[in-house]
């Protein structure tokens, strides 16, 4: 379930979430049903997909940030990076992962990881998988900062599924 779910939240084109959340559901379906006729989500996984869970999700306030960073071409999904890192031991160690979601958006990027986790309490995420968040927000200060400019991912969610919303691992307002 939870990689049928990574996947249509990967295709989802949030360029085309209506503004009614009454029109949600039946988007995420005919959504759904093209991304099965195009082959990019089988019949088994869109079997797996909850429609109600994405549904709330896309009532949530990161949908429509998202779709509005969607609109400007600055939504990034299921990216790949390797990084290297020396703080960790004295030799090199490389870090690879794949970011689920991030955005850019005027004061930074918001970087946003998916989970279907079956938890009771958002600490049990927060405690599993803030490292990986931190790690994955150096990534991506390395990768968008340049000489004259340091962006950093300075907000860093999770979105529970399970749980139906978002925990915040970290979120630094710029003054």
């Amino acid at each position: 379930r939870g990689t049928a779910m990574h996947r249509l939240m990967e295709c989802y084109d949030f360029t085309k979430m209506p503004d009614c959340s009454d029109e949600f559901a039946e988007n995420i379906k005919k959504q759904l049903t093209g991304l099965v006729q195009m082959g990019k989500v089988s019949e088994d996984m869109q079997k797996l997909i909850r429609i109600p869970s994405v549904e709330l999700f896309l009532k949530s306030q990161l949908a429509p940030r998202m779709k509005a960073a969607a609109m400007r071409d600055d939504l990034f999904r299921e990216k790949p990076f390797v990084m290297g890192n020396h703080e960790m031991e004295e030799e090199m160690v490389l870090i690879q992962g794949i970011i689920d979601v991030f955005w850019v958006e005027e004061d930074g990027i918001v970087l946003l990881d998916y989970k279907t986790d079956r938890v009771n309490a958002a600490k049990e995420l927060i405690d599993r998988y803030s490292t990986q968040l931190k790690l994955y927000a150096d990534a991506l200060g390395r990768i968008f900062s340049t000489d004259g400019k340091s962006i950093q991912a300075d907000e860093r969610l999770i979105y529970s599924f399970r749980l139906q919303q978002t925990i915040v691992i970290c979120r630094e307002y710029k003054k």
